[in-house]
């Protein structure tokens, strides 16, 4: 060994003497006493300030920190600030705005969407930033102080927050995720460090805990944000939320402002003087709480003095070297531990809730149920550190949510069309997420605040960060394919994947985390110095001040051997195990990456070779063999739609309920009022969904499938052309309809013509649920040309009506329409009209209105409906009455509808309904490799889909 390399051993070596004490050698004593004239006077004042830290209360640290809290608190609103974005931006992927802006391609639905690709950027860039603004962070901080470093931050987010304001394309938006990465970089750690600092350690885990809770209020404030703007229908509804990102900072700069410098960084300049006035300012004096800010500062040159003599580095090198390596290994497994927990499903639990068998509404309120959990944990967390230590309730933590994950793992084996089973998988997410933040999420900050000496303690915090990020950028990799049902399809099953690690993790922390409460810093330099069990750290006496030296004491149950050394079984203890563990742990993980990495090419592969062989065994006049118009070579298969029974108008239905069609973004440009297939009215069988549309000049719906329903499209107004794989062709007109059987499955587009004065194409599209029995039928298209459908006229001359599909004052409609039986009626009626229209028994009927108001009448009571209104009834009855007043300004039109309920479960992704989850990703599937109904969409464009696409 050189020279050089024997000083430094010496410098970090300890002796341990008869009495089981262990003691830092003279040589270290010697370099800890250089330069040092007043070694005695500095020793006892930082031995009272031990003294007054460790028998504080925490009422006392409280009242006496009172000022130190307040200007943590502070700072740490930039958490609450990033939360806040990361949750927007998140949430943006789904925002009907953002996705009609920013879509890239569509989904099976004719739906704009971002693709994986560009999800991937977005959500990335924001990683891949953060890590270079933590490793910067680790120099700046180190360089400037907390305080410039935290002004630069906040300056900086405020100008690169204006590329994602005025973002034109999502380049811009991958460009300001990385570059607000840059400072969210700072936040995420400087917060942290500068809690710790200010703050003694009786409260010190109250205010690094609480770093938690701000991630979670800007959560909370972010889905207000988003639910709030959500109505506003334009590039509003995502600026805005946006723009409350600068609502923050002036805050935040004030507190900064205000706050002192970090005593530690002080003193680590030489600044003493600047330092004690620090202290000064953090605290206000209480007279039954002693507290002398020369003591608290000897403290602090003490602690920062005997880690210069133990190690002296202030590098991210200096981190891997001696003792300081097992401390930044802890740090990092520890908030390594926060991605790999299952905590990442919880970011995606509107999904795993809804792939599970649950209904939007049902997701949404867990969803929002669980972030208010996480409040309460958090809180609850508090009171928790009173009684317990970060070890117990980190390794315990671990244990109960491994517990949790392998419920949900079962849950979500059998939650499949079971919605009982899916509720309860629901119910034990909100209680994962209640004890993650009373244990594992808030207890992290407070373990890796307190876990490297300070004179590394912000590069530590921030490699541990980094190492955090990192898995994060793994679950943003692999959770979406553990989730998406034309991928991996695991949904509640991705709780046994993220058991199996929690369970490794749980290993890791039995033997390697500490116990860290109620120490000081010097103290916990000591015990790492002299290499102690982790499992040892909460029964080891420490004095650092004996003998003008580094002391430390084991108890009996520690182990020693008459010689000073430690046993050989202790040795391999504190030396081979750890090492063995995380190269057994560093293993496994990298398998299991592998492994998904070999399943995900794998199946691309399979996806491949499939295509390319249907491309050389397809015969090649399967497509010169269908037909324009594919009724033709097909039976008609459907019910009859008037059914046999006598028609009266004896007993008019009352009103189930009536509500407003709110008008949204759909397909690529279109605004549409949905009145079914919403939370309001879903499911009403036979009806899967009602658009009233509207088509501006250069929007439509581009090639997309169907299968197992039929679509009716009735034209108001313009002109929309169609076009399917099978060849057919036709454009509808004002006044037109179409029918459509998807059956077994079609793939077409549905394109608006340009009109004369560049008006929107107007018209109502109905889908409607097929009998399971023809759900496999071969699809099927019919064009209704308004002059063939007849229409009736009541004898005042006051109501007409186009009786579109059904029967109408004795007017019946053409046959062989749709497959389901479905009455479809266009009613006009003037001032002072009535219509007592006659509907079958038992059908499910609903009316909506496109103009004027029209009351509904039953028993003598009378309500008016307005326009875009849907307004459904009960099954009771025979008929329903509806009418103008007399004095009416306008007439008023309303579209009738009525179906036969079919008695059979509905389970629908997208354009795909099926009555099964199994058939739902044999859709898919079908629909991907081209098989079983979709053989013909292999290579296969439409012509009137081109230039919406290309």
């Amino acid at each position: 060994m050189s020279e050089e390399g024997k000083q430094k051993s010496s410098m970090v070596s300890c002796d341990r003497v008869d009495d089981g004490t262990v003691r830092v050698n003279d040589d270290a004593i010697q370099r800890l006493n250089v330069a040092r004239t007043d070694v005695g006077q500095q020793e006892e004042d930082a031995r009272l300030a031990t003294t007054a830290e460790k028998t504080m209360t925490v009422r006392q640290a409280v009242r006496l920190y009172k000022w130190a809290i307040i200007y943590s608190m502070a700072m740490s609103l930039a958490v609450v600030m990033e939360g806040y974005d990361l949750a927007a931006m998140g949430s943006f992927l789904g925002y009907d705005q953002f996705r009609q802006r920013f879509g890239t391609e569509l989904d099976p639905a004719g739906n704009p969407r971002i693709s994986p690709a560009w999800q991937a950027g977005i959500q990335n860039g924001v990683q891949a930033g953060s890590i270079i603004g933590l490793w910067a962070n680790g120099y700046i901080s180190e360089w400037l102080g907390y305080k410039k470093t935290m002004y630069g931050a906040l300056l900086a987010s405020v100008m690169f927050n204006f590329l994602h304001f005025f973002a034109q394309d999502l380049g811009m938006i991958v460009a300001g995720s990385v570059l607000l990465g840059l400072p969210w970089g700072v936040f995420q750690t400087l917060t942290v460090t500068y809690a710790s600092d200010i703050t003694p350690s009786t409260i010190r885990p109250y205010l690094t805990t609480y770093i938690n809770l701000c991630w979670v209020i800007g959560q909370l404030v972010a889905a207000g944000a988003l639910r709030g703007c959500q109505s506003l229908g334009n590039d509003w509804g995502w600026r805005i939320p946006i723009a409350i990102q600068w609502v923050w900072v002036p805050f935040i700069f004030l507190g900064a402002y205000m706050a002192p410098e970090s005593p530690w960084w002080l003193v680590r300049k030489g600044r003493y003087e600047e330092a004690r006035q620090s202290l000064v300012k953090a605290t206000t004096p209480q007279a039954d709480v002693h507290f002398d800010p020369d003591q608290a500062l000897a403290l602090i040159r003490h602690t920062n003095d005997l880690e210069v003599a133990m190690s002296g580095g202030v590098n991210y090198l200096d981190c891997f070297k001696g003792v300081e390596r097992r401390r930044t290994v802890i740090a990092c497994v520890v908030w390594l531990t926060q991605a790999l927990c299952g905590a990442a499903m919880t970011g995606y639990s509107v999904q795993i809730f809804r792939e599970s068998g649950l209904d939007e509404e049902g997701a949404l309120n867990l969803n929002i149920g669980q972030y208010c959990l996480g409040v309460v944990g958090t809180i609850g967390s508090w009171f928790l550190l009173r009684h317990f230590g970060r070890r117990t309730l980190y390794v315990y933590g671990l244990i109960i949510l491994c517990a949790f994950l392998m419920v949900i793992g079962g849950l979500g084996v059998i939650s499949r069309n079971n919605t009982s089973a899916a509720w309860a998988l629901g119910s034990i997410m909100l209680v994962y997420n209640l004890f993650y933040n009373f244990t594992v999420g808030p207890v992290c900050y407070a373990i890796v605040a307190e876990m490297s000496s300070t004179r590394l303690k912000i590069k530590t915090v921030v490699l541990a960060r980094n190492v955090y990020n990192i898995g994060s950028v793994f679950n943003n990799i692999v959770v979406p394919r553990m989730l998406s049902p034309t991928e991996w399809n695991w949904a509640g099953m991705t709780g046994f994947f993220y058991g199996g690690l929690t369970a490794l993790l749980i290993t890791f922390m039995w033997f390697m985390l500490p116990e860290t409460k109620r120490r000081t810093f010097a103290e916990l330099d000591v015990l790492f110095e002299n290499k102690v069990s982790a499992r040892r750290f909460a029964k080891t006496d420490v004095d650092q001040f004996s003998g003008h030296s580094t002391v430390i004491k084991i108890d009996s149950n520690a182990g020693s051997s008459s010689n000073g050394e430690k046993p050989v079984a202790l040795r391999r203890e504190l030396y081979s195990s750890p090492v063995r563990l995380m190269k057994t742990i560093s293993s496994i993980l990298i398998a299991v990456i592998a492994i998904s990495a070999a399943i995900y090419n794998n199946e691309y592969m399979l996806s491949r070779l499939t295509r390319f062989k249907k491309h050389f065994t397809t015969p090649s006049n399967n497509l010169a063999n269908t037909t324009r118009d594919m009724s033709a070579n097909n039976m008609f298969r459907g019910l009859p739609v008037i059914p046999d029974e006598q028609f009266s108008t004896t007993s008019p239905r009352k009103i189930a309920k009536s509500f407003l069609a709110v008008e949204q973004s759909e397909g690529a440009g279109a605004r549409v009022r949905r009145s079914v297939g919403t939370p309001k009215l879903r499911n009403f069988s036979p009806f899967l969904m009602l658009d009233h549309f509207a088509i501006p000049p250069g929007a439509g719906f581009p090639d997309h499938p169907h299968r197992g329903q039929e679509t009716i499209t009735y034209l108001l107004s313009g002109a929309v052309d169609h076009e399917d794989f099978a060849g057919n062709k036709g454009t509808i007109e004002t006044g037109d309809l179409q029918f459509m059987t998807a059956g077994r499955g079609i793939v077409h587009a549905e394109m608006p013509q340009q009109n004369e004065k560049g008006e929107a194409n107007v018209g109502m599209q109905l889908w409607v649920d097929l009998p399971k029995e023809l759900k496999s039928c071969e699809p099927r298209y019919r064009d209704l040309r308004a002059k063939e459908i007849p229409e009736a006229t009541s004898e005042d001359g006051k109501v007409n009506v186009k009786v579109i599909s059904g029967l109408a004052y004795g007017i019946e409609s053409l046959k062989e329409l749709a497959y389901t039986p479905v009455w479809l009626l266009d009613f006009t009626v003037q001032p002072g009209g009535t219509v007592k229209q006659p509907l079958p028994k038992g059908w499910n009927a609903f009316a909506y209105l496109l103009n004027g108001t029209t009351i509904f009448s039953t028993d003598g009571e009378s309500r008016p409906i307005e326009q875009y209104h849907n307004v459904v009834f009960e099954k009771e009855g025979d008929s329903i009455e509806a009418s103008v007043e007399e004095g009416a300004e306008k007439e008023s039109r309303f579209i009738l509808v009525a179906g036969l309920p079919l008695d059979q479960p509905i389970v629908q992704y997208g354009p795909f309904v099926v009555t099964s989850r199994d058939e739902v990703m044999q859709a898919m599937s079908d629909y991907q490799t081209h098989s079983n109904g979709f053989e013909r969409a292999y290579n296969w464009e439409s012509e009137i889909g081109k230039s919406m696409v290309h």
